[in-house]
């Protein structure tokens, strides 16, 4: 009996295989591709809810501590008979230190500048210092974006466990202020967060006053002087208070003024472009990139002359209204293309769009969302 040959695939099956086996490729392909895009579309979603949460708590903190002057915050510093500005010319004090300016103010931003102008603002462009108490420290102004809100925030430092003198002064002329020395680990002059040089308010429950450090001496109590001096911001007298004598309840405090504002950030995106970021200067520190991809700010502030907000207005419209409340509203981002087709906040000058796209209708292919968020100033 003669065996049967084994035959091949003839070329119609062949092909049909082929077919087959590229429509099966095909679609696992796309389903993969379809996968990692939701995969990259959730990550940024989990991205923008992320950076806005960091955003409005960096902001709500900051916010309810403006205006912070110690126990008796009711003080209006160059207002108060019993909140003295002891400053040979108080009206030109550091931007820093300046508690005349507003415990919460800003600048609103327009298409090509800000109202009220930001020339006042504690600068560094070009390695050029300008109204910085500290050279080096100030904001790169050129950076910031046009269009978005300038934040600012006073008030004495926020810490748990105030730094009280050690002694009750005799008089109010005392050359040397003892203060306890601060908790391990900061158990030094440096724990105090200011240093000399420096304006700092003592204040109590009944009064207070901005004067400047002249001298520490790192000791146990620790010593501050108040030597009487000729700049504009030096001490005009010895006197520290006007009513009674600072005692052993009373405290020692950094001043402490807050900026945020958004600029580009220092990191770079899948693109090879540097995302926008939320920024913040803080006392004399140099500005820090807090959060990124923040693209936009804008403030309002709820003023009123009473107990609470009346209405909504923007920085340069607060005059002497007392704020109440800030309304700050951001818009976060993914930071990373992922195939969004929603259209730039500033447009294509200022985030880099996808070639041929142009003006403010152009897209770069991230997804946005804004959030807003409104705080009661605690103080």
């Amino acid at each position: 009996m003669m065996k049967k040959l084994q035959k091949g695939l003839s070329l119609v099956e062949l092909m049909i295989s082929l077919t087959v086996g590229s429509i099966i490729t095909a679609g696992v392909v796309q389903l993969f591709t379809a996968n990692s895009e939701a995969y990259q579309m959730l990550q940024g979603q989990a991205r923008i809810q992320e950076s806005a949460r960091f955003a409005l708590e960096f902001l709500r903190r900051d916010i309810e501590n403006a205006g912070n002057l110690g126990c008796n915050s009711n003080m209006v510093p160059g207002v108060s008979s019993n909140f003295v500005l002891n400053q040979v010319n108080s009206a030109n004090l550091p931007y820093e230190f300046d508690l005349l300016g507003g415990v919460a103010t800003g600048y609103d931003g327009q298409d090509t500048d800000w109202l009220p102008p930001i020339g006042d603002l504690p600068s560094t462009v070009g390695g050029t210092s300008t109204n910085t108490f500290v050279a080096g420290t100030g904001i790169d102004t050129s950076t910031i974006v046009n269009g978005t809100d300038i934040l600012v925030l006073r008030g004495i430092e926020g810490i748990d466990l105030p730094h009280f003198l050690d002694e009750a002064m005799v008089s109010a002329s005392d050359a040397d202020i003892k203060v306890t020395v601060p908790p391990a680990p900061n158990n030094s002059a440096a724990g105090l967060g200011f240093g000399v040089n420096e304006l700092i308010l003592i204040h109590d429950c009944e009064k207070a006053t901005l004067f400047q450090v002249t001298g520490i001496t790192d000791a146990d109590p620790i010593l501050l002087q108040h030597e009487i001096g000729v700049n504009d911001w030096s001490n005009l007298n010895d006197r520290l208070s006007t009513i009674n004598v600072f005692n052993t309840d009373a405290a020692v405090s950094a001043v402490v003024t807050t900026i945020y504002y958004v600029a580009p950030g220092t990191g770079e995106n899948s693109s090879g472009d540097a995302p926008l970021s939320l920024w913040r200067k803080q006392g004399l520190e140099a500005p820090v990139e807090v959060v990124e991809g923040i693209e936009d700010l804008q403030v309002t502030y709820g003023i009123g002359n009473d107990t609470f907000p009346r209405r909504y207005v923007t920085a340069n419209q607060i005059g002497n209204d007392t704020v109440y409340t800030i309304r700050v509203a951001i818009v976060a981002n993914t930071i990373d293309d992922v195939g969004g087709s929603v259209a730039t906040t500033h447009g294509c000058d200022v985030q880099t769009c996808y070639p041929g796209e142009t003006g403010a209708g152009g897209i770069d292919g991230l997804q946005r969302r804004a959030f807003t968020r409104t705080v009661s100033l605690k103080n």
